[in-house]
């Protein structure tokens, strides 16, 4: 008896407050190219604190293809920007030149994989030879200078891809290549 009291009383209760039923759906695994997955690249050209100047964009080129499972989606050869975000040319007194670099994007087909990246370089010091020459011919010690800071051509940098990316699949290749989602690149 106490048992069938049991029962009406759980009725009673769900018959009150309805109770709603959660359903899983399986949605099947979506291709994403993760943000953080490394982007290995080389420049095409010198970069100088000497010819350059802040805010000149250069030419970079990935290096390696970049996979999401089987699939391709940035190849070997794919034209990549850079930007010289700081640049400070050599000086007087031993000063060496700097150079900072950000790697922006890949173009992949129409679309555009921004990056994150930071490079940079720094010309050596002439500090040692400034102290010898202030020491030796004292006014003439500001005409010592540092060198200019220099990458040269086909310098390795990596860059990161700066955030998810979804991909679709798309029968155009015989490698199965991935594309991405318009829109979702650039």
């Amino acid at each position: 008896m106490s048992l069938g009291c049991s029962i009406q009383t759980l009725a009673q209760e769900s018959s009150t407050s309805p109770v709603v039923a959660e359903i899983a759906i399986p949605v099947p695994d979506q291709m994403v190219l993760r943000a953080g997955t490394e982007v290995p690249m080389r420049t095409n050209g010198e970069l100088s604190s000497k010819t350059n100047r802040q805010g000149d964009r250069f030419d970079l080129t990935v290096t390696e293809d970049v996979l999401v499972g089987p699939h391709i989606v940035i190849p070997r050869g794919a034209r990549g920007i850079g930007e010289i975000t700081r640049l400070i040319p050599k000086g007087a007194f031993g000063k060496s030149g700097k150079l900072e670099l950000r790697l922006l994007y890949v173009e992949v087909g129409n679309a555009r994989v921004r990056l994150d990246g930071r490079a940079g370089d720094r010309g050596r010091s002439g500090t040692g030879a400034t102290v010898a020459t202030a020491v030796l011919a004292g006014v003439f010690s500001a005409f010592v200078t540092g060198t200019s800071a220099r990458l040269p051509s086909g310098s390795t940098l990596v860059g990161y891809v700066e955030r998810d990316l979804p991909l679709v699949l798309r029968p155009r290749s015989a490698a199965g290549d991935a594309q991405m989602t318009q829109g979702a690149a650039n």
